[in-house]
């Protein structure tokens, strides 16, 4: 059902019931202005459980991401330890295997980590999503209130200047009763002297006026003046009604005129909030993605064949690695120039070169690349 439905649905008539439409304002305004507060509150908390909420991903994130670039150092420290490149790990300490198998399980769990921020994310920008389109929704119900509001203010005002024109025709009314009772008494005493100048007898006068006579004429009187002057006092009572009504339309409209830019910028900033999210979600997502390659790197039969096919393995998925590219994480830097020195380190000046150069293989005539 929308606004302007439940409204209508409960309306109280201005004209038959000013007072009762005051009433009915009054906790119309209550229960929209509450509204409205709860939503600026809301963008507010909002925004704070945005930043919480990125904060706590980006702290999820790099721990992994530190943790799983920490073993692939350790692996290749393990590896660097073995004097020949072309000694199968299997037949070498099983320790250097367990370190493999160490950094595949760290890459694995940041990619499983990082997926599940990306769902915590992607959670917070639907919420600003559906908070946005409500505010929306109210930013529209508070303009389009507004405008009703004025549209009955001016009916409001017509019908005052109705009860004003009423209330001088039943004034026009009483004066008239007034004027007609005075001609009257006029007209009696008139006729009470002449008869008495004529018969001084003032029996006769007291039997021509009798006190019957004048309390018909009192009561008749009265009851032409009280109909006018109870209607009086009603048309004036609404009268002062409807000013009050007026003015309390005016104080509304005042209110929500100025809180509608507030809530204009809360229904504005809840999409911008959901942007922000997304394009969080979206970082995130993408080191989700090297993770995931590098996961499928280290996991390749080369990782675990020989000393220098795992080292190689090792700079293949630093040179493919996505997760550097979002520079949430300069560790993940920091680790590939440590690794750069430490093999040059052990095996010499120019080593990381010749493990990242195509290896050849003479086959009788042939040179072949691979």
């Amino acid at each position: 059902m929308s606004d302007h439905q439940e409204e209508e649905k409960a309306d109280v008539m201005y004209n038959k019931n000013p007072r009762g439409r005051i009433k009915q304002l009054r906790q119309q305004w209550i229960d929209r202005d509450g509204r409205i507060k709860l939503s600026l509150q809301e963008f507010e908390q909002q925004k704070q459980d945005d930043n919480k909420g990125i904060i706590k991903s980006r702290e999820v994130v790099d721990r992994n991401l530190k943790e799983s670039y920490d073993s692939l150092l350790e692996v290749v420290k393990a590896l660097l330890q073995l004097d020949d490149g072309r000694t199968k790990l299997s037949r070498t300490d099983a320790s250097v295997l367990q370190t493999l198998d160490k950094c595949i399980a760290e890459f694995e769990e940041s990619a499983k980590f990082s997926g599940k921020q990306i769902d915590a994310l992607g959670a917070l920008a639907k919420g600003c999503m559906i908070k946005g389109d409500e505010t929306s929704v109210l930013c529209k119900q508070a303009a389009s209130w507004v405008k009703r509001l004025q549209i009955e203010k001016e009916g409001v005002l017509a019908h005052r200047e109705t009860l004003c024109e009423m209330m001088e025709s039943c004034q026009r009314q009483i004066v008239h009763c007034y004027s007609a009772k005075a001609r009257e008494i006029q007209m009696n005493r008139t006729v009470m002297d002449s008869i008495l100048d004529s018969l001084h007898d003032v029996g006769l006068a007291d039997r021509l006026t009798s006190q019957e006579e004048q309390s018909a004429f009192q009561r008749e009187m009265a009851r032409k003046i009280r109909e006018p002057r109870k209607a009086l006092k009603k048309h004036d009572n609404n009268r002062e009604n409807c000013g009050k009504l007026v003015r309390f339309i005016t104080s509304i409209q005042s209110e929500v005129q100025s809180a509608q830019p507030q809530i204009d910028t809360a229904s504005k900033g809840f999409y911008t909030e959901c942007e922000r999210m997304v394009a969080a979600s979206k970082s995130v997502s993408r080191i989700w993605t090297g993770l995931i390659r590098v996961k499928d790197n280290i996991c390749a039969p080369n990782f675990r064949t020989t000393r220098d096919n795992s080292l190689r393995a090792v700079l293949q998925l630093l040179k493919d690695d996505d997760t550097r590219v979002e520079g949430s994480y300069p560790r993940a830097r920091e680790v590939e120039e440590e690794i750069y020195r430490e093999i040059d380190g052990k095996l010499g000046a120019g080593a990381v070169d010749k493990l990242k150069a195509p290896i050849k293989v003479e086959l009788s005539k042939f040179s072949v690349e691979w």
